[in-house]
């Protein structure tokens, strides 16, 4: 597959938490790889929930509104740990 005239690889897993899905996007290209940390979920079903919070390593780095988008793209990372809070 290519975007952006570069050759990309995905890496994907699913987690049971609000179809969380996390998908590792690398574009190569002839002189650099953007590798893409690509986030979906699903809407929470709680009436409760605010907002969704996406932390990387420990520091918040997003808070996406209760009605969405339901996607984060984080670029030019490496592998990394999200935690998924709402």
């Amino acid at each position: 597959m290519t975007n952006n005239g570069g050759q990309s690889a995905r890496f994907s897993r699913s987690f049971s938490q609000n179809n969380f899905n996390g998908l590792v996007i690398k574009n190569r290209f002839a002189t650099q790889t953007d590798i893409i940390n690509h986030l979906t979920w699903s809407p929470s079903t709680n009436p409760s929930v605010a907002g969704y919070r996406i932390l990387r390593n420990g520091e918040a780095i997003a808070t996406i509104p209760q009605n969405g988008p339901f996607v984060f793209n984080d670029h030019n990372r490496r592998k990394t740990r999200f935690i998924f809070i709402h």
